[in-house]
């Protein structure tokens, strides 16, 4: 009888504790999991966010350099002349070489005029620009400025550079609004492309960058990507892109943020690795089963030490009963 009660006790306290323990460890990690990945999400778009407004900021920057050449006195008459201004191309050459971050400058005249830095060469003319899809769009468009990422030979040289390039594209036109010409500045993309890069011990994650062009669809800096990856990319691409300019979408792989570019229907693409903070979970979770392992292994001794005190006495009282009762 004592010996059922005895194995009864102790099933229900170990039963008690397993369970506690069991659960308790499932509701603490699920938090702390939880907790960490939204941590981590917010920061992750917080700083890219905070990056992206940097970028934009450069990019405003870049346009406000180009007010040096646009207002060089006599660039209306030199784009409507058929003279050629000895004054212009020499400034063009001073700005670019006082801003590292200009790759090239070119000015073209509608009525057939050209100037340019000198470390372009092999020039486009005018009309041959005019036969690419994307610039006979911004012409024909009301939009007056515009950024788009692009091979120099695509635009305004032959194919010299195989480097693709950031352009910015500026309509100039005189005082009563008709259009002169145009401006291209050309800026290495990876000036962009620094502007989102993120250590790899940054809490906000790990980040890759890359670019997705509207003209062609192309997935720039994408080497080494996998296929399910960048299927994951194209689709978020294909979604419509809200007003503020972001989207975002959580997958097996990380977290995946869309950007817009500024005056522009290029994007940027920042893909945030979760991995590490994945190895990191994975590792308090193993630490916590040691723990409570421990800890239950500890219980249990203790259950049994406990039940013993107590079925003990019991069984010595019942041993003296007997006695008692067998005597004559």
């Amino acid at each position: 009888m004592f010996k059922a009660l005895d194995k009864r006790i102790k099933l229900i306290l170990i039963l008690v504790v397993l369970v506690y323990i069991g659960l308790a460890s499932f509701i603490v990690f699920g938090t702390i999991k939880d907790r960490t990945m939204d941590m981590q999400r917010q920061l992750s778009v917080q700083y890219t966010e905070q990056q992206n407004k940097n970028a934009q900021l450069y990019l405003q920057w870049l346009e406000e350099t180009t007010r040096l050449a646009l207002n060089h006195p006599g660039l209306q008459e030199a784009l409507a002349s058929e003279r050629y201004d000895d004054t212009l191309a020499p400034a063009l050459d001073g700005l670019r070489s006082s801003n590292m971050d200009i790759a090239g400058i070119v000015i073209y005249g509608i009525e057939g005029a050209v100037y340019s830095t000198s470390n372009i060469s092999g020039i486009k003319s005018y009309s041959a620009i005019r036969e690419e899809p994307e610039f006979a769009r911004f012409l024909a468009s009301d939009e007056t400025s515009k950024w788009l990422i692009q091979s120099p030979y695509k635009l305004v040289s032959f194919p010299v550079d195989p480097r693709t390039m950031l352009f910015y594209i500026e309509k100039i036109t005189d005082a009563s609004g008709r259009m002169q010409g145009v401006l291209f500045l050309e800026s290495p993309l990876s000036r962009l492309h620094g502007f989102y890069r993120s250590d790899d011990q940054a809490i906000s994650g790990n980040s890759r960058t890359l670019f997705l062009t509207d003209e062609t669809g192309e997935l720039l800096e994408s080497e080494g990507l996998g296929d399910e990856r960048i299927e994951e990319i194209r689709g978020l691409a294909n979604e419509q892109m809200p007003e503020n300019g972001i989207l975002m979408r959580e997958t097996e792989n990380g977290i995946v943020l869309l950007y817009r570019m500024y005056k522009s229907e290029d994007r940027v693409v920042i893909l945030i690795d979760t991995d590490r903070l994945a190895d990191q979970l994975n590792w308090l979770k193993y630490a916590l089963l040691i723990v409570n392992g421990a800890i239950a292994a500890l219980f249990v001794f203790l259950i049994l030490q406990l039940s013993r005190s107590i079925s003990e006495p019991l069984k010595q009282l019942y041993r003296k009963m007997r006695r008692t009762m067998q005597e004559p």
